[in-house]
């Protein structure tokens, strides 16, 4: 574990000298100036400069690459459709694009290319149907608050999210999840049946909120925490063996890994609204 933990320190140091390069070269009001793009494949894609439907049973993951703009999550309960939208693009390579295959949504910021300048701001909308529960969700971003704007649960077995320079707050039923933030803190509300969990931050704080589920009896958590200048804490009651806090018999698996970074676990119960 030493040192799994010094390859990380240098690993973020460099990570936060490439953040500072990054926000020092242009994160700026009319967006984010810097040379970067994506890189993929994007003659099966369908450009978009509207708001699409799709019929939500047909799709079992979804993956979410974006640049620069919030990430809007929203619910429905009328169907099983999923729909989604951006702000509208000066030019058309700079199109929204998404493709499905093999049961996978795939959602681009734009085609596949570098881009070098202002990277205008483009705002992701995307609803998904709350009766529906995804064999995964994918999400990276850069320069993207990621944020569930009505607080419903986002269901899925898996849930991935990769952000940069972007807080990320969602609430999520899911029995996997994986976190990764550099200079954006994470608020994750999670039912407690949420089996694993993975969390990397640096310069970013992380509150992990359980919400109790009706049926699920026995609650516990072990979580394992290795952190440079940061500290962990727990509205349970819980006892520190080593590295790991641990509350009651774990059925629940939480490892923390940060550079600068806080990380709180609550029960829903007990944070005021």
């Amino acid at each position: 574990m030493k040192a799994s933990i010094i390859t990380r320190i240098v690993l973020y140091s460099v990570l936060i000298l490439v953040l500072c390069g990054v926000l020092m070269s242009g994160i700026m009001d009319s967006g984010v100036g810097l040379g970067m793009g994506l890189d993929y494949d994007d003659k099966s894609y369908i450009s978009a400069d509207g708001e699409i439907t799709v019929d939500g049973n047909t799709i079992d993951k979804i993956e979410i690459e974006w640049i620069s703009g919030d990430i809007n999550i929203s619910g429905q309960t009328k169907n099983f459709d999923i729909t989604f939208s951006a702000d509208e693009a000066e030019k058309d390579w700079q199109n929204m694009q998404y493709r499905i295959k093999n049961g996978v949504l795939s959602i681009k910021f734009c085609k596949s290319r570098m881009m070098f300048g202002n990277v205008p701001d483009k705002e992701l909308n995307i609803t998904l149907p709350v009766n529906k529960t995804f064999k995964e969700i994918d999400i990276e971003s850069v320069s993207s608050d990621i944020i569930d704007v009505d607080r419903w649960v986002v269901r899925a077995d898996a849930v991935k999210v990769e952000n940069v320079s972007g807080k990320t707050d969602l609430v999520l039923g899911a029995d996997y999840i994986d976190c990764e933030s550099v200079s954006g803190d994470v608020n994750i509300e999670a039912a407690n049946y949420l089996k694993d969990g993975s969390f990397e931050t640096v310069s970013a704080d992380i509150d992990l909120i359980f919400k109790p589920v009706e049926g699920v009896e026995n609650f516990g958590f072990a979580a394992e925490f290795n952190s440079v200048s940061g500290n962990i804490s727990s509205d349970y009651e819980t006892t520190f063996f080593d590295d790991t806090l641990v509350h009651g018999t774990p059925t629940c698996e939480l490892d923390f890994d940060t550079v600068s970074g806080d990380v709180t676990i609550k029960n829903a119960n007990k944070v005021a609204r």
